[in-house]
């Protein structure tokens, strides 16, 4: 485990209980994940190419109105942290199947997808570290 894991992991949950409180994850508590994503992506093309594999999904359904604007940003910036496409596409789907579990489990169709891609994240990165 590094130092930064566990601040990164509690800014995780931060935007995962924001979003399940709230159905909404905020700029602000994204900027610090986004401009280093960025950032690091200025020099390391993996981290940008597996920031945007991840986004582009959120993107096309961002598009379709079937997601947030929020949801596109932070899976940009899970796909930066996990610096690996093929993780990056993991932690999507993981995510996707998270939610879908919930969307069952709840019998509810408009569940923040926030906290999955968060779980995802934490979970797929921690192991392959």
């Amino acid at each position: 485990m590094t130092l930064v894991t566990i601040p990164v992991g509690l800014w995780l949950s931060a935007i995962a209980v924001r979003d399940a409180r709230t159905r909404r994850i905020t700029n602000t508590l994204l900027w610090p994940g986004l401009i280093a994503v960025a950032a690091t992506g200025t020099v390391s093309a993996g981290v940008m190419a597996a920031g945007l594999l991840a986004a582009a999904p959120y993107l096309i359904a961002w598009l379709l109105r079937q997601c947030g604007g929020g949801d596109v940003k932070l899976a940009f910036v899970v796909g930066g942290l996990a610096a690996d496409w093929p993780l990056a596409l993991l932690i999507v789907l993981l995510a996707a199947a998270i939610s879908a579990v919930a969307t069952l489990a709840t019998r509810s169709s408009t569940l923040p997808h926030g906290p999955a891609l968060c779980a995802s994240a934490a979970l797929l990165v921690a192991v392959a570290s």
